[in-house]
């Protein structure tokens, strides 16, 4: 294995284990950590909110995920998904690509 193989490797590991983060934290929904690294999920999501009814006072409301939302966060996590590859390929190429050939 070359030197560049093994830093494309490593930087592909390192991008997959912060996008897999979101997984691994115990109380996800209080943390942050899954905003930060799937915001664009969470932006394709909260483009379109779910239609929420009040349950009366004291109670919270409850809201019904639509048909919209569920496409909303498959495009979100393919989003995601564009975006870590492409981070990860301007990465790669910064830091592979060789030096002498640009003036």
């Amino acid at each position: 294995m070359t030197r560049r193989t093994g830093i494309a490797i490593t930087i592909g590991f390192a991008l997959g284990a912060l996008a897999a983060l979101p997984a691994f934290v115990a109380d996800w929904r209080e943390s942050s950590v899954g905003r930060v690294v799937l915001w664009p999920a969470y932006l394709t999501v909260r483009a379109f909110p779910p239609p929420c009814f009040d349950r009366g006072p004291g109670q919270p409301p409850f809201c019904e995920g639509t048909p919209v939302q569920l496409f909303a966060v498959l495009l979100g996590l393919i989003l995601t998904f564009a975006f870590y590859f492409g981070l990860g390929v301007a990465v790669s190429w910064a830091s592979l690509r060789p030096k002498g050939l640009h003036k």
